[in-house]
């Protein structure tokens, strides 16, 4: 993959740059398992009242884990726990083998959504960082292309 390339100046914010990659990341991470969590109980409206439910995947997902295993059966405990909530009923057996397959894609990062996703989140950031000669400049000082 290629890297992305920052002007100098973002490395005096690197601790708030890493945050907000962070951030992104779950961000991703959490829009595939909601994607698949709707998928599976045959939703097209993600119902925002859920609340407590997905405030637990979220808190999951924020958490400092040391072990992939832990954060593994966390996820899937805490997606499968969502997905009830937002089905409005209990999950068949097949519903969690099914959701459990898809989270354990999306967290190895094998799924085609959280590919999809996190390929749109790259060429944003490449296109928000991409840097022009500044022809009017005497001094030749590089500046931002002008967000659409």
């Amino acid at each position: 993959k290629s890297e992305l390339a920052l002007p100098e100046l973002f490395s005096l914010d690197i601790d708030g740059i890493s945050s907000i990659r962070n951030e992104a990341r779950r961000c991703v991470i959490a829009s595939a398992l909601n994607l698949h969590a709707c998928n599976i109980i045959g939703s097209s409206i993600l119902n925002t009242e859920v609340g407590v439910a997905g405030n637990e995947l979220t808190s999951v997902l924020r958490k400092k884990h040391f072990n992939r295993d832990d954060l593994e059966s966390e996820v899937i405990s805490a997606l499968t726990s969502f997905t009830t909530t937002l089905a409005d009923r209990s999950l068949s057996e097949e519903e969690c083998n099914t959701l459990k397959n898809h989270a354990l894609a999306v967290l190895r990062g094998s799924d085609p959504v959280l590919k999809l996703l996190d390929n749109r989140i790259r060429s944003y950031f490449r296109f928000a960082c991409r840097w022009t000669r500044d022809t009017k400049s005497s001094e030749g000082i590089s500046t931002p292309i002008k967000m659409k």
